[in-house]
Formats: C-alpha cells, structure tokens, sequence
C-alpha cells in the first residue's frame, strides 16, 4: 500500500454553503482516486440517504462497522473510534465533521474524534457546511434565522492540509432538492429557512469567504518562508476588550473575523477590577465563557489586575504591539449625568492606538 506520513495525518475538509450541494459524492470520489493509486482506504461513517448511485460508489470500499451506543434506553449508532485506530488506514471517510456525538462515546464532538485520528497518523476526508463554522454561525443565525448549535471551532480549520470548497449556484441546488423531494426524501424542517434563496446568495458568499481566508493563511506561510517575497498587504496585531456583557460573544466573533479579514493576530484582555470580587458567580462565569470563547476562535487570552481599565487596555496594547483596540458600543454615566465611553477614554490616553467600536 501506498504509504502517507507515517506520524501525523492529514486532514482533508470537503466545505459547502449548504446541505446538497455535493459534499459527501465528492469526498468519496477523491477517495476512490487515492484507492486506485494503491492507498488504503476506509469508511468511517458515510451518509447515503439510500441513494442508489451513492451506494453503487461506495460498494469496492471497506466500512468500519459503528458503534451501538445505548442512550436513554435506545440503542443508537456512533462512528467506531476504537476499531478506526486499531485498522489503521491510510484514510478514513467521515461525514459531517460538526457531528455532535451520542453521550457514551470518548468524545463529546466529532471533531475530537477527527484531530484523535490525524494525531495517530490516519488522514481524514470530512464534509462540513458553512453554518457549522464557529466564526460565521452568528452571521447565520441573524441572516437566516436558523440557530445553529453544533459548531466547529476555526482552528480545526486550520488544522487542515486541504479545504475543498465544493459550490453550486443555489438555482441548481433548490432544483436538486425539489427533485429529492419528489422521490419522497424528508427535508429537515429546522433547515427549511437555509434555502430561501436569499439566504443560499448569503451562504455562499460565507462559503467563499471562509475558502479565501484559508488561501491567505497559506500566502501567509509562504511570505514567512520566504521573506524575500513581498507580503500582499501589511497587518497589525489588534487587543480587544473582554467584559461580563452578554453581547461579548457577539463582539468577539465579530472580532474574529476582523482579524482573518486583515490576516492578523489578536488578544482577548479581561482587566480585572475590584468591583470584579463583588460580581455574583453566573457573572463571573460569564467572563470566563467568554475568554474560552476567544481562545477557541484563536485568540490569546490575558486577565491582569487594574484600577482603570482603559489605562490597562492602553498599556497591553502597548506590550503586544498592537495598533489596534477593539471594544464593545458602551456608554457610562456618572453622578452628574454622561460620562465617557470606554472608547473615548482609550482615545484620551492614547494617539497612536486606533479604537475600533463594534456592535456588542
């Protein structure tokens, strides 16, 4: 058999705006290329919809039999991490990379399974769609009105060797699922708001988005490689701010793809105050939700001790060289009515810092 590397695999992510658009047929079909080169492999989990065709494309390659997980007294069906790492292919064929799984498996997610594999020397074929992406599902949930409650967080993308935007213009893809309709195929009721068309144009667009900003890390990669190479732009660190406000989840994903937008680094600042120590526990567990979020979406996370938090804000930013300061719309009042935002404090105490103010 042909041989990948031998310590680490690779992951390979087949990406699209939306379920239908061909994920899993063109998965299976780079992998039956590998096969025909000699390369072994394997079927993790695959999901046909009985389709004919599918079944047809699949029936030369092996399946790793799931797991029967009983949950609440009914016996459901898992992807086989055990019996995947015990045959030790070369590949494996797993759908739905946002995959969450049925308590009782090793991990909670799919995805851990996947990064479990690749760090035991097994690459990957996975399927995902855009709305799965944790940097972009808020962006979808006000778009579109669906909540989506399985994510992938962005740095398993950019774990990956490949990723495979698989598109399809959404004309064909409402044909393609009328037509699945017709054949008496179930549709999703919680997806139904995703094929509006409106809403396809806006998948897409983020589909495209996500593709692109894995072609820059790429750029990226090569320019420190190369530092002869003349970068494409210049970028600059930014520091946002991290505060007990539920709008915080919102400010930092909007935080997050402002950084992949400028192809950049940032750091996520909480400044711990004394008025910190009289918060009651579900606000402090918020800050703390909030911080993890930011390190999942990539950030490095800090909490340092102040008195004044612009006054701290400014000085990180300082040490971190970052030019800019990202903070949520606020607005304080004193015992004499308005006092000054956050931003404008920052700005007060700093002409060299740009102060970025985003909605959240």
């Amino acid at each position: 058999m042909a041989q990948l590397d031998e310590h680490t695999g690779q992951l390979h992510i087949f990406l699209g705006a939306a379920p239908g658009v061909g994920k899993t047929w063109a998965m299976v079909d780079a992998a039956q290329q590998k096969k025909t080169e000699g390369v072994d492999v394997v079927i993790g989990q695959v999901r046909t919809h009985d389709r004919p065709e599918f079944n047809a494309l699949l029936a030369d390659l092996e399946v790793i039999p799931l797991q029967a997980i009983e949950y609440q007294g009914v016996r459901l069906q898992e992807l086989d991490l055990e019996a995947i790492l015990r045959r030790h292919p070369d590949i494996v064929l797993i759908d739905e990379l946002a995959h969450a799984n049925v308590p009782g498996a090793r991990h909670p997610k799919r995805y851990q399974d996947i990064i479990d594999l690749v760090q035991n020397g097994i690459s990957v074929y996975t399927t995902l769609s855009v709305q799965h992406v944790s940097s972009v599902a808020d962006v979808v949930a006000r778009m579109t009105g669906v909540q989506v409650y399985e994510q992938v967080p962005d740095f398993v993308l950019e774990m990956a060797s490949s990723i495979r935007l698989i598109d399809l213009a959404p004309e064909e893809l409402l044909n393609r699922l009328l037509k699945r309709l017709h054949q008496g195929q179930e549709a999703q009721p919680e997806l139904q708001n995703l094929f509006e068309p409106k809403n396809l144009v806006t998948l897409r667009e983020l589909a495209l988005r996500v593709a692109a900003s894995r072609v820059d890390a790429d750029v990226q990669t090569l320019n420190r490689a190369q530092p002869d190479i003349e970068p494409w732009l210049t970028s600059s660190k930014i520091v946002v701010g991290v505060s007990a406000s539920p709008a915080n989840e919102r400010l930092l994903r909007a935080t997050d793809r402002l950084v992949r937008e400028m192809r950049t680094t940032w750091l996520a600042v909480h400044v711990e105050t004394p008025a910190d120590s009289r918060l009651d526990k579900e606000t402090q567990e918020r800050v703390q939700n909030h911080l993890k979020l930011a390190k999942e979406l990539g950030a490095e996370t800090l909490v340092v001790a102040g008195q004044d938090v612009a006054l701290r804000l400014v000085e990180i930013a300082g040490q971190y060289d970052a030019a800019r300061l990202v903070v949520g719309r606020s607005r304080k009042r004193g015992p004499f009515g308005r006092a000054k935002s956050l931003a404008e404090e920052i700005m007060d105490l700093s002409d060299t810092i740009d102060v970025i103010i985003l909605s959240g």
